[in-house]
């Protein structure tokens, strides 16, 4: 049985807020200022110059950021766990990451590849949506800079993750 991303979506955000452990804006000290190089537990991407992170919540199998940005503002999840989502196509697929259109009626993206825990099969570990996107050629300014990858292969300036331990630690 295949979910469609906004129940996939609906299933993290609960999952998020049923956590008695939440980090929330109210938390940072400051948003965090492109550009840098931004990881997460299976992945990375590029926050632009211009661009800033406001919010940042987690629980013990998945967490999201809220990116903003002059084209608006976008949601970055990271989870093991999603359910996988009607894909619509595959618009980029490079260095082992793919990035997949969801939804094109409201722009939402799946981005998948291998990880330590895939079995060398590509896995969505990350989706994106948020106003920035349009469902044109122009979202791959945001998506061309995402990678699925081991995080410790490259060096991080900020590093947001999610898991038992960090839930533990607050």
């Amino acid at each position: 049985m295949m979910f469609n991303i906004s129940f996939a979506r609906i299933l993290l955000i609960a999952f998020l807020m049923s956590t008695s452990a939440c980090a929330s804006s109210s938390e940072m000290e400051a948003p965090v200022e492109g550009p840098l190089r931004v990881c997460f537990n299976y992945s990375w991407f590029l926050l632009a110059q211009g661009e800033s992170i406001s919010d940042y919540q987690f629980g013990h199998a998945a967490m999201t950021i809220k990116v903003m940005s002059s084209l608006g503002t976008y949601t970055v999840g990271e989870s093991s766990i999603f359910a996988p989502p009607e894909l619509d196509r595959i618009v980029s697929k490079e260095k082992g990451t793919h990035v997949y259109l969801v939804d094109s009626q409201k722009p939402e993206y799946a981005i998948a590849g291998v990880t330590s825990f895939s079995n060398d099969e590509a896995v969505i570990v990350l989706l994106l949506d948020g106003d920035a996107f349009t469902g044109t050629e122009q979202d791959m300014h945001i998506l061309k800079r995402f990678t699925v990858v081991d995080p410790t292969e490259v060096n991080c300036e900020k590093t947001y993750t999610y898991g038992w331990d960090l839930l533990f630690e607050n």
